[in-house]
């Protein structure tokens, strides 16, 4: 199973601004930090690294 935050990351990308030099979201993208904090605790829930307290 691919790991989900990378997966978010690539999808940030729209069909629009997909090609050849711009495959994945810039650094300085402000929508990728809370992107990947997302996945990255839907990720550990899920598979019980976390517990929702």
């Amino acid at each position: 199973m691919p790991f989900s935050p990378a997966n978010d990351i690539a999808q940030m990308v729209s069909e629009e601004e997909l090609n050849e030099d711009y495959i994945i979201p810039r650094v300085l993208n402000r929508k990728v930090p809370e992107q990947v904090a997302q996945a990255v605790k839907e990720s550990a829930i899920k598979t019980g690294g976390v517990r929702k307290g």
